[in-house]
């Protein structure tokens, strides 16, 4: 007995809509796998790209420093050099000065500087002449100025003088310290 006008079918679990969807659902996990594992990829590759710049940064760091410490030693040989430059320059400045305070008619044949002393040698028309001009002039610049002279067969004088300077103190710092 059949209460029904109709035949069994048979169902399925799935209907047909659901049938359709499950191969797309499929892909799109797949696919949703593959950009995994490309991120994956490209996050290792970034991790190996900042293992890298991290190696240049520390490079150019030090390098940084090294150009810095050279910079500040270059900056100080620079003003190292600039003070012996002046220094030089005052020493011939007052050389020159020396230079000029001797008059005409002496002729001097040998001038040596070391520490505190100046020496100067040459020759003379007469004691006078360099007692005057030359002496007094190296007395106001030196603590202490000797002189002597040998006449010579012609009436003019061979002098020796030296000049020096009291307390251990060289020409240079007597100069740098006006």
């Amino acid at each position: 007995m059949t209460y029904s006008f109709t035949k069994a079918k048979s169902k399925s679990v799935l209907k047909i809509a659901t049938k359709i969807w499950i191969p797309y659902i499929i892909v799109s996990v797949i696919i949703l796998l593959a950009f995994k594992f490309i991120l994956d990829l490209q996050i290792l590759n970034l991790q190996k790209n900042y293992e890298h710049i991290r190696q240049a940064e520390t490079k150019t760091l030090a390098n940084i420093s090294k150009l810095q410490s050279a910079e500040e030693r270059l900056e100080y040989e620079g003003g190292f050099i600039k003070n012996i430059d002046l220094k030089d320059a005052k020493l011939t400045k007052a050389f020159l000065g020396i230079l000029n305070l001797i008059p005409s008619q002496i002729r001097i044949s040998e001038i040596k500087v070391s520490g505190g002393e100046v020496f100067i040698k040459g020759i003379t028309p007469s004691k006078e002449l360099f007692l005057n001009s030359l002496q007094t002039q190296l007395k106001s610049i030196f603590d202490d100025s000797k002189s002597s002279f040998v006449e010579l067969g012609s009436g003019w004088y061979n002098f020796e003088s030296v000049s020096t300077l009291k307390n251990n103190i060289s020409l240079q710092e007597r100069i740098e310290n006006k």
